[in-house]
């Protein structure tokens, strides 16, 4: 089974903030300018993808 979360963070090394949808994520990063990460975990890897800056 596979997992996407979308979170946002300050900067790559921050603690991420995990959101219900992209445009929440989105809204929160425009509105603070922290960055939006796609995360996808299939149980044995998680790979990280850089969506932008809020």
């Amino acid at each position: 089974m596979t997992w996407r979360i979308i979170e946002t963070r300050a900067h790559p090394s921050a603690l991420p903030r995990a959101h219900d949808t992209e445009a929440l994520a989105w809204c929160f990063a425009r509105r603070h300018g922290h960055e939006v990460w796609d995360v996808t975990d299939n149980g044995r890897t998680a790979f990280e993808r850089f969506l932008g800056q809020g």
